[in-house]
C-alpha cells in the first residue's frame, strides 16, 4: 500500500494502525510518500515502532512517487493542495455567504472550489 501525503502527522499514524491491526493483511508493505523529506523520515520512524508495537508482520518504507507506485495494488491520496491559507479561503468564503461547515478540503462548499 502507498500512501501519498504519508508525512502527514494528522492522517498518517491512524491510518497505519488500523492497516497493521488488521490479520489479513500480515506480510504487506506500507510506503510513504510526501515532499516533505523530514517529516517523511519522522513517520516513518513512527511507522517502525508502531509496527514493533502492534506485533505487526508489516514493513514500511519511504519512495519517490513513480518507485512507490510501480507495483502497488493499493494508492491512498492523502495530501492537501494550497496548504493553510487555501484552507483558511475554504472555511471564510462561504462564512461571507451565511454558509457554515465544518469540513471544507474537498466535500464543502469552500474544497469544492479550491484552486
Amino acid at each position: 500500500m502507498v500512501i501519498i501525503g504519508g508525512g502527514s502527522s494528522s492522517w498518517t499514524p491512524k491510518l497505519a494502525q488500523d492497516l497493521f491491526l488488521r490479520p489479513g493483511l500480515a506480510g504487506s508493505t506500507l510506503v510513504l510518500v510526501d515532499i516533505d523529506p523530514a517529516a517523511l523520515k519522522q513517520l516513518v520512524a513512527y511507522c517502525e515502532a508502531l509496527i514493533v508495537r502492534c506485533r505487526a508482520e508489516w514493513t514500511v518504507a519511504a519512495a519517490g512517487l513513480d518507485d512507490a507506485l510501480r507495483d502497488a495494488s493499493v494508492v491512498c491520496v492523502s495530501i492537501s493542495t494550497g496548504g493553510l491559507d487555501a484552507m483558511h479561503q475554504d472555511y471564510t468564503i462561504p462564512e461571507e455567504y451565511g454558509v457554515y461547515h465544518t469540513v471544507a478540503d474537498t466535500v464543502g462548499p469552500g474544497g469544492t472550489s479550491r484552486r
